[in-house]
């Protein structure tokens, strides 16, 4: 077995990589949203879910692409957590399910920090320290797949 890389681990390999690309755009288009979007936005009042968010993206189109990236980092993050535990694998099946629960606890911090009006810096540093971790995780599955 020495020296020999399974497929599985070619494959998470390539998907660790794609994640390491998807978050560092995921971390540009955020920082544009925090240094350029209007922040203290009054959120609108009884609107329903989806004219609520019709109403971000409209005033901010950069959430959309931001919200859709979290998603896909999300569910590739559940894909190799299943293809870990396929191959057996309880280091890379941990990271995973740590970076999966990182974006969740990014996501619902970012859906937070939207509803109270892109003013609560207690959820954007959610954000951060989820970005964070799932950076780690991902430095550390693509060293652990070579």
């Amino acid at each position: 077995m020495g020296g020999q890389v399974s497929g599985a681990d070619r494959l998470l390999k390539a998907m660790s990589l794609a994640q390491a690309v998807l978050l560092s755009v995921q971390f540009i288009i955020g920082m544009w949203i925090n240094l350029f979007a209007p922040m203290n936005v009054t959120p609108p009042q009884g609107h329903y879910m989806m004219g609520f968010m019709m109403y971000y993206f409209s005033l901010i189109p950069a959430i959309a692409p931001h919200m859709a990236l979290g998603m896909i980092i999300g569910l590739l993050f559940i894909v190799t957590l299943v293809l870990s535990l396929l191959s057996r694998d309880v280091v890379k099946a941990t990271l995973s399910a740590i970076g999966g629960a990182m974006t969740l606890m990014a996501g619902l911090a970012g859906m937070y920090f939207v509803a109270g009006g892109l003013s609560d810096n207690t959820f954007s540093m959610i954000m951060s320290v989820g970005f964070a971790v799932d950076l780690v995780v991902v430095i550390l599955m693509i060293y652990l797949s070579r």
